[in-house]
């Protein structure tokens, strides 16, 4: 039984992981499928990545969204991917005036952001503004930016933030590799943060979640996660996607406003 007031799906922190998933067929895409059949039909994606930062927060406001292909040296089929993006210049110039954004004309969709939209909304029919992190925003000023984005979810838009819970590359192992013990005790420590909504422990989590340093040589694949956490509304409970890990230890695990049984 759904206890959650809130049906619509407007809020979901997603992973990616390997480029490789944009053509796989595994738990992490049948997750995807799933959550796709939970999309309804909102006026706007806003959709923030890992793989795009500024140093102030920037939304892109082309019409037209050509892919970017970021990743290299892997099979020939990744680079042949399409997914005919659309953007929505209307809404990047209200998010410009309503929250003091940049706005960016000539920017595509790097792949943190098409490779999850293509699963989520194969058809590509609602239109997409991409919006970056910033590099001078501290984890705690990325949550409050993603309480700035509730506005946009009650005008109809939906909010994705792409990521990973864990993310070394450095001791990332191939498919099928046994699951590392840091990476989960990380992982399921990160989660039931989440959960609580321990905004306080996340935003440090160096000092309050086990092996983070571990599990994040660098930051950029943990801070949409505070993004998507800052746009829930204080009375949303957090409903936790448990997937299995990849490569040994990258997380697959996702959140979402609204319960999706996978």
């Amino acid at each position: 039984m759904q206890d959650n007031k809130y049906n619509n799906l407007d809020v979901l922190f997603c992973t990616h992981g390997s480029p490789m998933n944009i053509i796989a067929n595994n738990d992490y895409t049948d997750m995807m499928n799933k959550i796709s059949l939970r999309m309804g039909n909102p006026k706007v994606i806003l959709v923030v990545s890992a793989h795009w930062v500024e140093d102030s927060f920037t939304a892109t406001s082309n019409t037209v969204l050509p892919l970017i292909y970021d990743f290299y040296g892997f099979t020939g089929r990744l680079y042949e991917q399409k997914y005919p993006a659309l953007g929505y210049p209307d809404i990047a110039v209200k998010l410009q005036k309503d929250l003091g954004l940049k706005l960016c004309n000539d920017r595509g969709l790097d792949h943190g952001a098409w490779a999850v939209l293509q699963k989520l909304f194969p058809k590509a029919n609602i239109p997409i503004v991409q919006i970056s992190l910033s590099r001078k925003a501290s984890l705690f000023e990325h949550y409050k930016f993603g309480k700035k984005l509730q506005n946009a979810r009650k005008n109809g838009a939906i909010i994705i933030s792409s990521g990973n819970l864990t993310h070394n590359l450095y001791e990332a192992e191939g498919d099928g590799a046994d699951v590392k013990l840091w990476a989960l005790e990380c992982e399921n420590d990160i989660l039931e943060k989440i959960k609580d909504k321990n905004i306080d422990a996340l935003c440090d989590p160096v000092g309050n979640i086990v092996n983070f340093k571990r599990a994040h040589p660098t930051m950029e694949h943990y801070i949409p996660t505070m993004v998507a956490l800052g746009a829930f509304y204080e009375d949303e409970t957090i409903k936790i996607l448990k997937n299995k890990m990849q490569n040994g230890s990258i997380s697959m695990s996702c959140f979402a406003n609204t319960e999706i049984l996978i």
